[in-house]
């Protein structure tokens, strides 16, 4: 990343001691793209299995579902596809571990 800048300041004419001056101008310029870190679901997710979360539940739905994992007869069979056209599979050594 490239960073430049200018900055100039004096005191005006007539008014010397009591006023002055000051401009400033700073820009950047990336040389490169920086790098995007995401999440997505893993294959066990997407099949409603939430059992790798060790027991942590942090979803709105923690009173609905009392266990770790949702019936195949309560997921929409139009959410498999539309993940499976949006999101790809993870692509770490550990789909799991969450990024802080």
């Amino acid at each position: 990343m490239n960073q430049y800048g200018v900055a100039v300041g004096g005191p005006i004419p007539k008014m010397s001691n009591k006023m002055f001056w000051f401009v400033s101008w700073r820009t950047s310029v990336a040389a490169v793209v920086p790098t995007q870190i995401g999440s997505v679901p893993t294959q066990d997710y997407r099949n409603g299995d939430f059992s790798a979360r060790g027991g942590r539940s942090e979803s709105v739905y923690q009173h609905a579902v009392r266990h770790t994992s949702f019936p195949q007869s309560r997921i929409n069979p139009a959410i498999p596809t539309a993940l499976d056209l949006t999101a790809p599979l993870p692509n770490s050594a550990r789909p799991d571990a969450e990024l802080r």
